[in-house]
């Protein structure tokens, strides 16, 4: 799997195309822009947009999500408990900007545990980490773990949005620290990371 990083989103937010070079299938986590960034990118690489997976549906994650469906004819991945987020304005935070983002909410909705083929030869787990938001997931799979914004390189996601748990996203740092040292977190916001170097230096975590 090659993987494509799109930085500088609405509120910095990460975006990543992953994408497989033999068959041009690719999929999307994130997609926060909506602009032409994401459909330049996969005509560029000739790629086929098969999947869009969301971690949590906070506008700088969401933006892009309704422009790239009709674009490309992707399903929407997202866990059932946040799929009303993507439909109400006010509850992914959107509103309170004064540009409100409204979609017609996921195709397929993700349980814990559930695996995505998200590639011919790739899947993705879904790992229930609340905290940031009630119903928050990262996916993990092939040494990689998107993780939204659960964790970040050195801190981690904010607690005081509606639905947000200090104590739950403590108790999700715990599944992430659980996984392999060199495992790579892709987070929402700022650098890519490893579970080890989180370890070693995340003050959240060497509470």
């Amino acid at each position: 799997m090659h993987l494509a990083v799109f930085q500088e989103g609405p509120g910095s937010a990460n975006s990543y195309v992953g994408f497989d070079p033999q068959t041009k299938e690719a999929f999307i986590v994130d997609p926060g822009r909506d602009d032409a960034s994401y459909e330049n990118y996969l005509k560029e690489h000739d790629l086929k947009l098969t999947g869009i997976v969301l971690t949590h549906a906070h506008f700088d994650h969401i933006g892009g999500v309704e422009r790239l469906r009709k674009a490309t004819g992707a399903k929407v991945y997202i866990a059932e408990t946040k799929n009303d987020l993507l439909k109400d304005p006010q509850k992914n935070l959107s509103g309170m900007l004064g540009e409100p983002i409204e979609t017609a909410g996921g195709d397929v909705l993700l349980k814990p545990g559930d695996k995505i083929r998200v590639l011919p030869d790739e899947e993705l787990e879904v790992l229930e980490t609340p905290g940031h938001t009630r119903g928050s997931i990262c996916l993990y799979g092939s040494g990689i773990l998107f993780s939204g914004d659960t964790i970040f390189e050195g801190s981690i996601g904010r607690t005081d949005f509606p639905g947000g748990s200090y104590s739950d996203i403590m108790h999700s740092l715990d599944k992430i620290t659980a996984l392999p040292d060199d495992t790579q977190i892709l987070p929402g916001h700022g650098g890519i990371t490893t579970v080890g170097q989180e370890k070693r230096t995340n003050p959240f975590i060497n509470r």
